[in-house]
């Protein structure tokens, strides 16, 4: 050991290092030249290099073991040699192996099965492997099998080459098994009494295999059944990959399928020609080292052929299905079947075989309506027969200015805000081609309705001493104009004509500018976009709190994009809506809280899709402790700019712990605000809801993901907030609080730790808060945190007058 330790041994074969690490080696170098193309883990540096000459040759060898380093293996991917090959030892015209999936180290080992695959997962992964090259697996198939396996592809493999329990034992039985070896394999009292045996190349695998003698012609049939799994209407043309010395026909030779689920037999004749000879097999490529195969085999592997089916007779329209929602007005009265009316419709425009897959849903009590499958063909074809449409409501009958009596969207608001809750596709959006020229430069004035001169203005630019929206001076001739604006400059504005906003002090230099020129000359560039280095922050525009009737509930809940928001626009309407404004796009840019509260409603939708069973409150809850935090340095109005802050739908889905609160927490609430039975059902509209006093709650204790409190000025608080919050993250989890306490407040937690033992469960807790209130609005959090989750509330104090 003394002459070992603390140095770098050399061993004459490999060894998995533990005695070189015992005798206090330092490292180990091995000479060995076996498997090089994977990577081992060793207990202490070691290395695989031939340096024995070098040790035995000089007096004082030394050595370093230099770090490994990553290269990249251009010939992956490739089969490891320590996998097992082919063929199969048990049934040689059944192929193995199945596949090979990579390891870790960028390197693939083989994936072998202990007894046959029941079901049609072998036949998934197997038809959309890719192939490898022969050129580094030599033993081919023998090697790889159908290839690595691609799961992308895996997952719509179109057809599928189905099997079920009883084929298998059909198969066993014809190979011979006796009952007390079926028994063992398929796990229960199976028999080849009266069962059909089969051979193995009738086996429906989805690979091909046949082993006949050297030198000896052969005649093999394969029978196949395929599955559709893919579009409902498709055909199938066979290509065939064929060494010259077979012959393969298949049969059918097209495959034509009318519906899902669909089976097809087709048949594969395989015949070896006469008179091969050895000569035949020399371009197979050697065995790799320590694989020896019989010469029996070789026939095999140099004789490899490969069948694709591919589809070819899907239209362009039948590859771009969508899912439609038709709607057909009232339920009908008195009896009626909904599903029978619907699938009677659908039949005349996709044909009585599809009409049943088509269908998605009937709509059975709320109206008459249903879901259906259809290419834009096909929902061209049923909308020109049949209504798809919608109701407008008009309380007093009466249709306004620019508006029409349909419920088609006359404005482009509603448009715009559906589109942002479902998403929408990035667009471009240029509505103006500016020509970039000059053009006299006037001034007008107010520019008030009639107060400018069309004689003077037609042609030109404009300047305004006050903002508008533009429709002056576009019904005045002008082509573009320049407005005084000393208000909001945080969003942009759409208007009919090419304009541009400045402030008081450059509207005054332009108007010196054409005080002192004979013919002043403007040109209004086109807008660029610049990217908002302290975004987000909360628009001017957007309502602040405190929350006005109950001031204890922070208000607002969280933020959301609403500004110089990109959306779809009606096309019955015009960029503007304003008179002479002539363009009609698909797609428009406009602001406002209207803009932020679909992304919201998206969001929720969103973390709905992932938790089905969840309340309301639940939802917000996610939304609000999984909210991005924002600066009070360009929001100086604090949480009653942004509340949680900004929506995080990605975080959302998976808060970790929740706040959920029911419609009777909210009547207790309510109730202890000193609401009436009255109002109360007003609310609720339940008429039977009322008051009871000993279950009124305060607003404290209302389940809120948010802590606030208030008083007035200089004076001290104290306040007991009681929540409950809902294990949705890990099963077995503690969380610890984390708290931010708000400037000349103190804030104390109970209990300090909570621990979960199942998903679903709920755990209590109370924060304690006092102090005393010397500014408008004083901000703090408490955060539980589990390592994992992070569940954040803001903590508000806030003074009134």
């Amino acid at each position: 050991m003394n002459l070992v330790r603390d140095k770098i041994v050399l061993c004459d074969s490999w060894t998995n290092g533990r005695l070189p690490l015992v005798a206090g080696a330092a490292g180990v170098v091995m000479q060995d030249t076996s498997f090089q193309d994977y990577a081992y883990s060793f207990p202490l540096l070691a290395t695989h290099v031939d340096v024995k000459d070098y040790v035995n040759w000089t007096s004082n060898p030394t050595a370093t073991i230099f770090k490994s380093y990553k290269a990249n293996e251009t010939l992956a991917p490739f089969v490891a040699s320590f996998s097992s090959r082919g063929p199969n030892r048990i049934k040689k015209d059944v192929l193995k192996v199945l596949e090979f999936v990579e390891k870790s180290d960028l390197q693939f080992e083989q994936r072998v099965e202990a007894r046959p695959l029941l079901n049609p997962v072998q036949s998934f992964e197997l038809a959309l492997s890719f192939p490898l090259s022969v050129a580094t697996s030599p033993e081919a198939e023998f090697a790889y099998g159908a290839g690595p396996i691609n799961p992308l592809k895996a997952v719509n493999p179109s057809l599928v080459n189905d099997s079920e329990s009883i084929d298998y034992v059909k198969f066993l039985c014809g190979q011979g098994y006796s009952t007390k070896s079926l028994h063992l394999i398929t796990g229960n009292n199976s028999t080849c009494s009266g069962v059909i045996n089969v051979t193995m190349w009738d086996l429906n695998l989805p690979s091909f295999a046949r082993s006949p003698m050297a030198l000896k012609s052969f005649s093999q049939t394969f029978k196949r059944t395929v599955t559709n799994v893919g579009l409902p209407s498709s055909t199938y043309k066979a290509t065939l990959t064929t060494p010259l010395a077979l012959k393969i026909n298949f049969e059918p030779s097209v495959l034509s399928f009318t519906s899902l689920g669909q089976k097809l037999l087709f048949v594969v004749k395989v015949k070896g020609a006469n008179g091969t000879t050895s000569s035949s097999f020399q371009e197979t490529p050697p065995p790799m080292a320590g694989h020896k195969l019989p010469t029996s085999w070789l026939l095999f592997i140099g004789l490899a052929f490969s069948l694709v089916l591919s589809c070819n007779g899907a239209s362009e329209g039948e590859k771009k299905a969508h899912t439609y929602i038709v709607y057909m007005g009232d339920r009908p009265k008195g009896d009626f079947s909904p599903s029978s009316l619907h699938t009677s419709m659908l039949q005349e425009v996709v044909g009585s075989s599809k009409a049943s897959e088509s269908l998605l849903h009937s709509y059975q009590k709320s109206f008459n309506g249903f879901v259906a499958k259809l290419t834009e063909e096909e929902m061209k074809k049923l909308a020109s027969n049949k209504i798809i449409g919608a109701k407008y409501y008009r309380s007093d009958g009466r249709i306004g200015k620019g508006d029409i009596a349909s419920p088609r969207d006359s404005h482009g608001h509603g448009t715009h805000t559906a589109s942002t809750a479902a998403g929408w596709p990035g667009v471009s959006v240029n509505t103006f081609s500016l020509d970039q020229s000059m053009y006299p430069l006037v001034y007008g004035g107010y520019c008030f309705e009639g107060s400018l001169n069309n004689t003077l203005v037609n042609g030109t630019i404009v300047l305004c001493d006050t903002t508008s929206n533009g429709e002056n001076q576009l019904q005045a001739g002008a082509v573009g104009t320049v407005m005084q604006d000393g208000g909001f400059t945080d969003f942009a504005f759409s208007y009919p004509l090419p304009a541009t906003n400045l402030g008081l002090e450059n509207s005054s230099d332009i108007y010196n500018y054409i005080k002192s020129n004979s013919e002043p000359m403007a040109i209004i560039e086109k807008s660029i976009e610049k990217k908002d280095e302290l975004a987000p922050y909360v628009v001017s525009f957007s309502s602040r709190g405190p929350n006005p009737i109950t001031s204890d509930i922070l208000k607002p809940d969280l933020t959301a994009p609403g500004v110089d928001i990109v959306a779809a626009w009606s096309l019955a309407t015009t960029v503007t809506g304003q008179e002479g404004d002539e363009r009609v796009v698909p797609y428009n840019i406009i602001s406002g809280t209207s803009m932020s509260c679909p992304h919201a409603t998206g969001a929720a939708a969103y973390v709905k899709s992932f938790h089905p069973t969840w309340s309301p409150a639940a939802i917000k809850s996610a939304l609000m402790t999984t909210a991005s935090p924002m600066s009070v340095v360009t929001n100086t109005d604090a949480e009653f700019a942004y509340g949680a802050g900004q929506i995080n739908p990605s975080k959302a889905a998976n808060p970790g712990l929740v706040y959920d609160a029911g419609e009777a927490d909210y009547v207790q609430f309510l109730c202890g605000q000193g609401y009436s039975d009255n109002s109360l059902r007003l609310i609720t509209g339940d008429n039977t809801s009322s008051c009871i006093d000993s279950a009124n709650a305060t607003v404290w204790d209302l389940n809120y993901p948010s802590f606030a409190l208030s008083s007035p000025q200089n004076k001290s608080i104290a306040r007991v907030f009681h929540r409950t919050v809902t294990n949705v993250g890990s099963a077995v989890s503690v969380y610890m609080p984390v708290v931010v306490a708000p400037p000349g407040f103190a804030v104390s937690v109970e209990p300090s730790v909570i621990s979960f033992k199942a998903l679903g469960q709920k755990i209590s807790f109370v924060v304690s808060v006092s102090g005393v209130v010397s500014e408008r609005v004083a901000s703090g959090s408490l955060v539980w945190d589990d390592g994992v989750y992070q569940v954040r509330s803001p903590i508000v104090a806030h003074s009134y007058s």
